[in-house]
């Protein structure tokens, strides 16, 4: 249905607590407390989130989060299934994230760089204040 009606011309109001399914939609907008946060495609939502984004895989991954959050360097810690999305701050980078995992009690099984998710965008705007 998200992919045929439109084709046919149809507009869709669509609201959905799934990302998965907002990224299909010509735009999107975030909502947070009966506010609209944003309104654009996509693309430009998740392009037009500041600083970089990584993805880690470490356990036991409670500690690893807990170790990224007091990091200077991290804007904000997700947990997205295995992995952790970390948002870093401006200026920020990947050496200082693997030396706060190195002086923890975790094992690290991969730091690499990711692109933003729908629901990191969210997360970085009704968590966070901004993006």
């Amino acid at each position: 249905i998200l992919y045929d009606l439109p084709r046919q011309g149809v507009t869709m109001v669509i609201s959905t607590p799934y990302m998965d399914e907002a990224s299909r939609c010509n735009r999107i907008a975030f909502m947070y407390e009966g506010r609209v946060l944003a309104l654009d495609t996509p693309d430009n939502l998740r392009g037009a989130m500041s600083g970089r984004m990584l993805q880690v895989r470490c356990t036991p991954q409670r500690t690893a989060r807990e170790v990224l959050k007091a990091c200077a360097a991290v804007e904000g810690v997700e947990v997205f299934g295995d992995r952790l999305h970390v948002a870093l701050r401006p200026g920020a980078g990947m050496a200082q994230v693997q030396e706060a995992l190195a002086a923890a009690p975790v094992e690290c099984r991969g730091i690499e760089p990711a692109e933003p998710t729908l629901e990191d965008v969210f997360m970085a705007m009704s968590q966070r204040g901004r993006w």
